[in-house]
């Protein structure tokens, strides 16, 4: 690994990490940012409280990397208190609530289609100004960055900060695989080759593959591949094939073509082979109930430790887009009480931006790889990053593409929630019918552009 000081400056400009990620909320600009030092480190700055509040289904759990975060923030910014606060299900009302009461957080998460009704509301702040107050040009970025910030920017203004980019891929139980006579997959793994798998590793009650006289389908005892509906694996299906939904002017729906057609075939022929199953069964991999299975960042964990000494190997598909931001609420004196003081929220929105630069393993995984995850409090240090999938993930992480994809779509219109779910029934009945596909995604881009036309 590297060892590197870079300025603040620099440092954003390489990891697409901007100082209008955390912003608070005030009338006016930030007053400006603090001086650099003259090494170009962490500036000077005084102790501020600031409370984040993360929704989350374990309020008892603060995880070890969000700890790590929190004492390295500790140790370079003496004085300021970061409070972390998880609660489950903290929606706008919620929001809306806390500010009435004058107990809001200073930040927030929220999704996409919240951050919308956010604006409208006037319960969240546009970040230009801070931007600009602390010296931030998109212009700066590296290429794809602005893909990636696209988002949250409505209205032409920048509204928040880009929570997370996922790592989407596929784990696999080693064993069951080699069991099966198949070879480990190659790092330029196809999809038609991960229905072969399937169909290899697949087993009924009796022990027949798909590909055997009298197997039965009813009956399936190990899946080659689990398929979980979730939006996630309808978009980067079309992606693979360089495909988006939404074209870059956003305002056409781009679904009827032969790319995005062909990528779902994919998914049809895994359960025309029987080599797929709608849910992963609910033990996961430790069961035998299932191979392949798509994971996020964090769910891969959890199968390492369950697959035992069967071994786990991934398959890495192109980079998620970001889904979530983090959002700063507007403190309007005249509507609500405010939580902090001024002079608090605007040298927080400096200081806390710093965040980003908190740990000399993502600095050096940023520099080495390229590939960015933007996460905050799911903080990518070297030790997560071993645990997943070993050095070889380095190698991979650097190839992957930064993809400005259909979540511009969903961050500037209403019918976001809308959108989502037509996406989910028309994937849905596109898979369990015989329908032509041409036909059914014909239907799909007019649901889309219906909507498009409805909110733009």
């Amino acid at each position: 690994m590297i060892r590197r000081t870079v300025s603040r400056r620099d440092f954003l400009a390489l990891s697409g990490a901007t100082t209008a990620g955390a912003v608070l909320a005030a009338c006016g600009p930030a007053a400006a940012p603090a001086a650099e030092s003259d090494d170009g480190d962490m500036p000077a700055a005084e102790g501020y409280n600031i409370v984040y509040t993360y929704p989350h289904p374990d309020t008892n759990m603060l995880g070890g990397n969000q700890r790590l975060i929190l004492e390295r923030y500790d140790s370079m910014v003496p004085g300021t208190d970061v409070q972390v606060e998880l609660k489950t299900g903290y929606e706008m009302s919620r929001v809306q609530a806390d500010l009435a009461a004058g107990t809001a957080p200073d930040l927030f998460w929220a999704g996409y289609t919240s951050v919308i009704q956010a604006i409208d509301e006037g319960l969240i702040v546009n970040q230009q100004e801070y931007m600009e107050a602390a010296g931030v040009d998109f212009d700066d970025f590296v290429d794809g960055i602005e893909a990636i910030y696209a988002p949250p920017t409505v209205g032409g203004y920048f509204w928040g900060m880009p929570y997370e980019q996922v790592v989407v891929l596929f784990a696999y139980n080693v064993a069951a695989l080699e069991e099966s006579g198949m070879d480990p997959p190659p790092k330029d793994w196809t999809w038609d080759e991960l229905i072969e798998w399937g169909v290899a590793v697949t087993r009924d009650v009796n022990g027949k593959r798909p590909d055997e006289d009298g197997f039965d389908p009813n009956e399936v005892d190990i899946w080659g591949v689990a398929y979980w509906q979730h939006f996630a694996i309808q978009e980067y299906l079309p992606w693979t094939a360089g495909q988006l939904y939404v074209d870059e002017t956003r305002t056409k729906a781009t679904i009827n073509n032969d790319g995005v057609r062909d990528s779902l075939q994919y998914l049809r022929d895994a359960y025309a082979s029987g080599a797929a199953t709608e849910k992963p069964p609910e033990k996961g991999l430790v069961s035998g109930k299932v191979v392949f299975q798509e994971v996020g960042n964090w769910g891969l964990l959890d199968f390492e430790k369950q697959i035992g000494e069967g071994g786990l190997g991934a398959l890495y598909t192109p980079s998620h887009p970001v889904h979530q931001i983090t959002a700063t609420p507007w403190y309007d004196k005249e509507l609500w009480m405010p939580v902090q003081d001024d002079k608090n929220r605007e040298a927080a929105a400096y200081e806390f931006s710093e965040w980003w630069a908190l740990g000399d393993p993502y600095l050096e995984f940023c520099l080495e790889t390229g590939y960015f995850p933007f996460t905050k409090s799911h903080f990518a240090d070297q030790r997560w990053l071993d645990a997943i999938a070993g050095k070889e993930f380095m190698e991979i992480a650097g190839e992957m593409p930064a993809y400005a994809t259909n979540t511009r779509f969903w961050a500037l219109f209403k019918g976001a929630q809308e959108a989502q779910q037509s996406m989910y029934e028309l994937w849905d009945l596109a898979v369990h019918t015989d329908e032509d596909l041409g036909v059914l995604m014909a239907a799909a881009e007019a649901e889309v552009q219906r909507i498009i036309d409805k909110y733009n």
